[in-house]
């Protein structure tokens, strides 16, 4: 569902998009979703601090799918950010 809206999103039919988003924020109160597929979202409704908040929340929670920030492409966007910087600190992909 997150990669259907983020194409959704990607296309131009913003309708379609928060439609699939809100029955993944439904689906995530029956079962866990990673915040990265969260993030995913954010950032392809061009909410950096949202993004960066959900990807805080997914280092936090020592989820799987935040070993992959250091090199996802998906990722691009936010990597001069500060906070961004921080969580790759955080999960050691940069020093100091």
């Amino acid at each position: 569902r997150g990669n259907l809206a983020v194409s959704y999103v990607q296309t131009g039919h913003r309708h379609e998009a928060q439609r699939e988003t809100n029955e993944l924020v439904a689906l995530a109160q029956r079962t866990y979703i990673s915040p990265v597929v969260f993030a995913f979202l954010e950032l392809a409704f061009d909410d950096l601090d949202g993004a960066l908040t959900r990807l805080e929340q997914a280092v936090d929670e020592r989820s799987a799918e935040a070993l992959y920030l250091g090199v996802d492409p998906d990722f691009d966007p936010l990597r001069r950010h500060s906070r961004f910087q921080s969580l790759l600190a955080r999960i050691g992909f940069c020093r100091g």
